[in-house]
């Protein structure tokens, strides 16, 4: 898959047209300018909410890992 992705962008580039894609982490995005994509998301929606939410818990120490059940002991601080 990842080999075309990278053939279907030089597709793209030879037609003239600028080709880009989501990053899934700093990394990735490097990787990926590496490459020669010209336009690279940063995240969704949803990843920059969360990260701005956890961002503004830490700062008044009430950060916690999110509930992946019901349970509600379920999302534990992440200071434990």
């Amino acid at each position: 898959m990842a080999e075309q992705i990278l053939q279907l962008k030089e597709t793209i580039r030879r037609a003239g047209k600028h080709c880009g894609l989501l990053t899934t982490s700093t990394e990735d995005l490097l990787k990926r300018r590496e490459q020669g994509f010209q336009m690279l998301g940063t995240g969704t929606d949803t990843g920059l909410l969360l990260r701005s939410l956890h961002e503004t818990l830490k700062a008044v120490g009430r950060d916690r890992r999110p509930a992946t059940s019901l349970n509600p002991a379920d999302g534990q601080s992440n200071h434990e």
